[in-house]
């Protein structure tokens, strides 16, 4: 009678244990287990991308991988971009500056229009110089 007592007391205690034991095991971390980007490509329009994701170098890949997540008008595509390029050298030392902060992977992805009114601006000038120059010498 005793080892029945016993044997049932066991169960009782040990049955919230279990419990917890698959509750850990449902929580296991995805590890990949090789490269996601075979194919890179170079270059991409920065008003196609809608997001992009950093994917560490580690045991699965030697190389850090940059996932871009493309605006489509049928369906949303996505390709690697070469970290080894210079787009993809803008995007990951953008990516390290913000902290690997995901809710400002905008500010990566929006192109500074400052420096393009400046590089205008400056096309302008030399052109206006060009045409006094022209001017001068008639």
């Amino acid at each position: 009678m005793q080892c029945k007592g016993l044997a049932l007391c066991a169960a009782v205690l040990a049955f919230p244990f279990l419990d917890l034991l698959t509750e850990h095991t449902a929580e296991a971390l995805h590890i990949p287990t090789r490269c996601k980007c075979l194919k890179t490509i170079s270059l991409v329009r920065r008003r196609q991308i809608k997001t992009f994701s950093v994917t560490e170098k580690g045991s699965h890949c030697p190389v850090t991988e940059l996932v871009l997540h493309l605006k489509g008008r049928n369906m949303p595509s996505s390709q690697c971009l070469d970290p080894f390029e210079k787009q993809g050298k803008q995007l990951l030392a953008c990516w390290k500056r913000i902290k690997k902060n995901e809710s400002k992977k905008n500010e990566c992805i929006k192109r500074k229009r400052q420096r393009t009114k400046e590089s205008k601006n400056k096309i302008l000038n030399k052109q206006t110089k060009k045409k006094r120059n022209q001017k001068k010498n008639k």
